[in-house]
């Protein structure tokens, strides 16, 4: 872990996924969201989507 003007960043490899797997995952983890109702989630379930959201971002940059 380095220390860059306040926040914590961990150096260290890349995971890199085949454009196609990184497809196949964001439809899959989709899928699973779309089951979820927000409302009923408490604030930690709610934080766990976010992250979730993230991740699918960045499968949506690297396609």
């Amino acid at each position: 872990m380095q220390r860059n003007k306040g926040h914590t960043q961990e150096l260290g490899d890349l995971i890199q996924i085949p454009i196609q797997e990184a497809g196949l995952f964001k439809e899959s983890i989709l899928g699973i969201l779309d089951l979820i109702k927000v409302e009923d989630c408490n604030r930690v379930q709610q934080e766990y989507i976010k992250n979730i959201y993230r991740l699918l971002e960045y499968f949506s940059k690297s396609e």
